[in-house]
């Protein structure tokens, strides 16, 4: 009787058990749904107003009115780029702001019909205050009139006016048009692909710089020859193109001499592919430069940043490691001195002055030094040296020298692809020599 009642005690908390973990799992289960956030309403589809037969790139012109005034007119050229239509001249404008407007203009998108039929007055749409009006290459033609904004503030209710439908358009795609035709200018004073630059020539008073880039690598021609400075180019052409535009002077002007401009104080030409840019400066006196350049007639007024492009020294846009190789890659070197003519060899991972292997960490330590020595200025007329190192290393794609000078006002060295010679820092060329010394004294 007792072993029974025992055996009904634990069916019965078996059965307690797992109806507990059944009411638990389904209480969680019940507040899992309960606050759980909900999925986000699906985005409203955008809806068309009308669209243009070959969108934004078929767009030739664009109007937008105040009323009965036109506010402004762009029109793509032959090149197929914008300008904005000004008093004898078609002028350059902000060539992104402009793709959006055409973007939106070539198929414009509204968010929702609101109405169809009945009065305007409600919407602002029996006075509209804007009128957009788009034409295609082609002559298709399409129309936009934008009434009063909803009650929200969000946006403007718009409408084509050969439809009685009345549609809700978010504020931002009315907005781009809603400018006056000055904000829609370029105010950069040149735009151009900086990897298509092959050569430059800036000229000032009793000052000439020239580059070249000769397969991918930047080389001085003047004042003097010597290997570019890939950076420092590279920034000295960022500064050209942050040359900002601060006032338009003359769209059309026919005559450069009231500015200055027909004998500047500083002259650029460029060469971009198969173009021949040139860039005239003039001092202004109210502060800046009058500027104009080869692709338009127009005479600007610059400021800026950019204004140090103008004043580029040479020595800023050189080389300054005189003699650049790659350490690891180096096969041979060979030197010549007062103590005589040396030669070194790597065979392997060793290092061999004719029969002696040498201590491997001293060429390495040699080589490293010689490879990062750096230029801190245009010698002034080195003398004729007391003393004088010829360098030459080798390696698996070519060879670079260097000829290093001992003068009365201390060390120069002249890399071989220069006609110049560079002030060179006293500690480190002497370090230089001491290893060479060392490496040829091993035995």
């Amino acid at each position: 009787m007792v072993e029974a009642t025992q055996a009904v005690r634990k069916r019965r908390f078996s059965t307690t058990w797992v109806a507990w973990v059944l009411f638990l799992l389904l209480a969680g289960y019940w507040l899992h749904l309960r606050w759980s956030p909900s999925p986000p309403p699906p985005e409203p589809e955008k809806v068309l107003l009308y669209t243009l037969a070959g969108g934004a790139e078929e767009l030739a012109e664009m109007e937008v009115w105040a009323g009965d005034e036109l506010r402004y007119r762009l029109r793509r050229t032959e090149a197929g780029t914008w300008g904005l239509e000004r008093p004898g001249a078609l002028v350059r404008v902000n060539p992104d702001r402009v793709r959006l407007m055409a973007t939106q203009g070539a198929a414009f998108r509204v968010d929702k019909m609101v109405a169809s039929g009945g009065s305007l007055s409600p919407f602002g749409l029996d006075r509209p205050w804007l009128r957009l009006v788009f034409t295609t290459r082609e002559g298709q033609r399409a129309e936009v009139l934008v009434g009063g904004r909803n009650p929200a503030g969000t946006g403007y209710y718009v409408m084509r006016p050969d439809s009685d439908e009345v549609y809700f358009c978010s504020d931002y795609r009315v907005d781009i048009f809603d400018c006056s035709p000055e904000s829609l200018r370029d105010r950069s004073l040149v735009r151009m692909d900086l990897d298509q630059v092959t050569w430059f020539r800036l000229e000032r008073a009793d000052f000439v710089l020239e580059a070249t880039n000769v397969d991918g690598g930047w080389r001085l021609l003047a004042p003097y020859r010597a290997r570019g400075d890939e950076y420092g180019i590279r920034w000295w052409l960022n500064d050209l193109l942050n040359l900002r535009i601060g006032q338009f002077v003359d769209d059309a002007a026919e005559d450069l001499e009231p500015y200055g401009l027909n004998s500047p104080a500083v002259t650029i030409m460029l060469r971009l592919g198969e173009e021949e840019l040139t860039l005239r400066f003039s001092p202004a006196p109210e502060g800046g430069y009058y500027a104009h350049t080869s692709r338009e007639p127009a005479v600007y007024l610059v400021e800026g940043t950019g204004l140090s492009a103008l004043e580029a020294d040479a020595f800023e846009l050189v080389a300054k490691r005189l003699a650049e190789f790659e350490p690891s890659e180096a096969e041979e070197l060979v030197w010549e001195g007062p103590a005589g003519r040396f030669r070194c060899q790597r065979r392997g991972k060793y290092w061999y002055r004719e029969d002696i292997r040498l201590a491997t960490e001293n060429v390495q330590t040699l080589l490293e030094k010689l490879a990062y020595l750096r230029g801190e200025k245009v010698a002034d007329a080195p003398q004729a040296p007391q003393q004088q190192w010829y360098i030459r290393v080798r390696t698996g794609t070519g060879e670079v020298t260097l000829r290093v000078g001992r003068g009365s006002e201390g060390y120069w060295a002249r890399p071989g692809d220069a006609d110049v010679s560079f002030a060179v820092d006293r500690e480190r060329i002497e370090e230089i020599l001491r290893l060479l010394d060392e490496v040829a004294g091993e035995e």
